[in-house]
């Protein structure tokens, strides 16, 4: 997907963000400069890299929960 259709996508979505999320120093600069000079809203950019991150690994995500569950 490329940065427009990116930007599209997170205009689509109704993102509830009012959470921390707490990152890196050169993560948050890098984000920093994408709110400021592409406007781009951040906290919805997050949520879209997160929720892909999530579904792709869902299912280490769920074993490694349930692992975790039984010790």
């Amino acid at each position: 997907m490329d940065l427009t259709d990116l930007l599209e996508y997170i205009k689509g979505k109704n993102y509830n963000c009012k959470e921390v999320l707490y990152v890196d120093t050169d993560v948050k600069e890098v984000f920093g400069l994408l709110k400021a000079k592409a406007k781009i809203p951040i906290s919805s950019l997050v949520s879209v890299i997160l929720e892909d991150w999530l579904t792709k690994h869902r299912i280490d995500i769920s074993s490694l929960i349930k692992q975790k569950k039984n010790h």
